[in-house]
């Protein structure tokens, strides 16, 4: 039996949208990417399912994997903390980039 969802699930993300964030970002604080890679397992992660059944119960702990997978994962040189935290607040739609 699938789990029933609780909420809200964020947004699937691509690679090349988790990269545009990750360059705004970088743009606006000097870091730099250093793991593109990471970078896609992030997209990976954003809204993953199983046989079509959601990873993720709630927004909550969506957020907070991919909160502990960016720091985890380390794809820039610096600010991953902060990184994560603009992450999240896109994918909520509290901030907006040029693809949007």
């Amino acid at each position: 039996m699938a789990p029933r969802l609780k909420g809200n699930i964020l947004p699937t993300l691509s690679a090349e949208q988790v990269v545009d964030i990750a360059e705004e970002f970088c743009a606006a604080s000097g870091a730099k990417i250093t793991n593109y890679a990471a970078l896609a397992g992030i997209a990976g992660m954003s809204n993953p399912r199983i046989f079509g059944v959601p990873v993720y119960i709630t927004e909550a702990e969506q957020s907070r994997t991919l909160r502990r997978s960016i720091l985890d994962l380390h794809p820039l040189d610096q600010g991953n903390k902060e990184f994560a935290e603009v992450f999240i607040n896109v994918m909520r739609g509290r901030l907006s980039l040029r693809w949007e």
